[in-house]
C-alpha cells in the first residue's frame, strides 16, 4: 500500500504465486492521483519482489475499461 495524507493512494500485489515461478502481479491507483507515474513505481516495486521472491515470470491482466488506458 502507499499512503499519503493517511489516504491509501495506491496497491500493488502479487498473487498466485505457484511452486513454477509464475506470477500474476495487480495494482490500483486512486483516481486522484493517475498521471503521476504511481502506477509505473508499483510495478516496478512488483517487479523487484518478484526477483527477491526468484520468480521466472510475472503477468497481468489489463482492464478493457482502464481509465488509465485512454489516457
Amino acid at each position: 500500500m502507499l499512503v499519503q495524507n493517511n489516504c491509501i493512494i495506491a496497491r500493488a500485489n502479487i498473487k498466485k504465486v505457484p511452486p513454477n515461478g509464475t506470477a500474476e502481479i495487480g495494482y490500483r491507483v486512486g483516481r486522484n492521483v493517475t498521471g503521476k507515474g504511481i502506477g509505473s513505481l508499483c510495478v516496478t516495486h512488483l517487479v523487484n519482489t518478484g526477483i527477491n521472491l526468484v520468480l521466472n515470470q510475472l503477468s497481468a491482466v489489463v482492464l478493457n475499461n482502464n481509465p488509465a488506458l485512454s489516457a
